[in-house]
């Protein structure tokens, strides 16, 4: 792939969560999603050192089970930060539950005031009354402690764990320079570890650490804050308010792998709707809000953006307003280049991206992180499959695009490029009917493509090959491919439009691709999409 030029971004979702690949006396610890089924975990729960917690985790085992096989830590810590004292805080009455957290406290031994944190208990040592108790901070206490105690102390990385950050720079040819961004959505460190693994430099945008770094090098922007996995080199030198504490964490520790909560700060908080009166302080409130505005400049100006995650951005809703606003700063100027990593299944993703992201060369994957960095065999993602990938949000009906794609006078219309033409000889739209088109060009050229449909499932998806003809009958094609188009509803209207081409090999392959793959397919695409909106009409 040849080098991207200009400036890039990347924003990491929840492609890298807390615990990933670290372990500890190899134990694989963690991650986001799986965090309290995880035994260690629940053996922690059931100690009963953790009670105002394990009190505010009831309504999660009344939906994932005693176990809570499904409940991740930002499901749960979004849930506390709502049930605190700011706008939201009206809505949940603790009434019952501080009822309970009073009568484990009464019947514990040994508890001490470090636990409670609340100034009259410090100062007179006596148990406050349930009006008193701000149950919440009480459990983010307990969430602090807990993950101390999952991810404090020495963390290994596997001598073969293979880096994939770094393969994410090297598989795309990267900027190793301040022409390259990295937005993390993630409150681990996972990423800073890791270019601290591939030695490569970099900085924090607009926090002086304890090692001077050169703002020449990549830059790093936490929008959401961090919990904070300490190392070398790494210590912020501010004094950051979080969530849960009442007093500012001086983040003071230097000590490898060193877990220590810095740094969090809650989205709600820039929209002036603040969980606590902490984290009002005018340096706190500033400092996000320039790392917020850094967001906004890097995707203004960037070229190409990578936007690897599961869930984001359908779920942020504070980032989605920040991308309409850069749209808006780029006057709706197209991204030269648009890729995306998620999950299987990853529709409702590939369309949030399409919406935000607008390119004509845009290109998707849906196998997860490892396999879009080309771990195995060294692939990248276009020769993943040696396949090539491009995805648009038709704003037509699903029905109005399978009218255009399913009839050969409509299909006649839309298929190739104009001014080229397209001659319907073959359209046979069944398993093992004929499919032949022939392009005609401007200037002479022509282009015969016979084929065969090898799957039809109405309004859903198309599948052909140019490698057999009617009957099955294996040809010889000038570019072997089988194609696979898929067609679903968008969310908010109109039509997820998924075309892939794959090949036999990785040259094939390239040889499509260099021949104008997306921007021509792309064209093909909005030909399309207009074709059907003519049809509504």
């Amino acid at each position: 792939m040849a080098e991207l030029s200009g400036n890039t971004v990347v924003i990491l979702g929840t492609g890298a969560t807390i615990g990933s690949r670290f372990q500890r006396g190899g134990q694989q610890l963690p991650g986001d999603r799986g965090f309290f089924h995880n035994g260690f975990v629940q053996e922690q729960l059931r100690g009963g050192q953790f009670p105002a917690l394990d009190i505010m985790l009831d309504p999660f085992r009344r939906m994932y089970g005693d176990a809570l096989t499904g409940a991740s830590l930002e499901e749960v810590w979004t849930y506390l930060e709502f049930s605190g004292r700011g706008m939201y805080g009206p809505l949940v009455d603790l009434g019952r539950e501080r009822e309970d957290w009073l009568e484990r406290i009464r019947n514990a031994e040994g508890r001490g005031d470090d636990h409670v944190l609340t100034r009259r208990f410090r100062t007179d040592r006596t148990i406050p009354t349930p009006t008193d108790i701000d149950l919440q901070l009480l459990a983010g206490w307990d969430l602090r402690n807990l993950l101390s105690a999952v991810y404090g102390g020495a963390l290994e990385i596997p001598d073969n764990e293979i880096n994939v950050h770094k393969r994410l720079i090297d598989s795309f040819k990267l900027p190793d320079d301040e022409a390259l961004t990295f937005i993390s959505l993630n409150y681990d460190t996972v990423l800073e570890r890791e270019l601290k693994r591939a030695d490569l430099d970099w900085h924090y945008r607009r926090i002086r650490t304890e090692v001077s770094r050169k703002e020449t090098s990549i830059r790093v922007l936490k929008p959401h804050g961090s919990l904070n996995w300490q190392f070398n080199g790494n210590r912020p030198l501010v004094n950051v308010a979080t969530d849960y504490l009442l007093e500012p964490v001086p983040n003071i520790s230097a000590d490898d792998d060193e877990f220590q909560q810095a740094m969090i700060v809650p989205p709600t908080q820039l929209k002036q709707e603040i969980n606590f009166q902490q984290t009002q302080k005018p340096p706190v409130v500033a400092l996000f809000s320039d790392i917020w505005w850094d967001m906004a400049d890097a995707l203004e100006k960037a070229s190409s953006v990578f936007i690897i995650g599961y869930s984001f951005p359908a779920t942020d809703h504070h980032l989605r307003t920040l991308f309409l606003q850069v749209n808006r700063r780029r006057n709706y100027r197209n991204y030269d280049k648009v890729f995306c990593c998620t999950a299987p299944g990853g529709g409702a993703i590939f369309a949030e991206v399409n919406r935000f992201f607008p390119s004509d060369n845009l290109r998707l994957n849906d196998r997860g992180f490892e396999d879009f960095v080309g771990l195995q065999g060294g692939r990248s993602m276009t020769d993943a499959n040696f396949g090539l990938t491009i995805s648009r949000v038709i704003r037509a009906p699903r029905a109005l695009v399978w009218k255009a794609w399913s009839n050969p006078e409509h299909l006649k219309e839309w298929w190739c490029p104009k001014p080229w033409t397209t001659e319907v000889r073959a359209f046979d739209m069944r398993p093992g009917g004929a499919f032949h088109t022939f392009m005609s060009g401007p200037d002479g050229d022509t282009s015969d493509n016979p084929g065969v449909f090898l799957e039809v499932v109405p309004q859903e998806r198309i599948v052909f090959t140019s490698v057999l003809g009617a009957g099955w009958r294996p040809i010889t094609s000038w570019l072997p491919m089988t194609a696979v188009f898929t067609m679903e509803d968008a969310p908010d209207g109109g039509t997820l439009y998924t075309a892939v081409a794959m090949h036999p090999t990785a040259e094939v392959c390239k040889r499509h691709e260099e021949m104008g793959f997306h921007e021509g397919w792309g064209i093909c695409i909005a030909q399309l999409e207009a074709y059907a909106q003519a049809l509504a009409g």
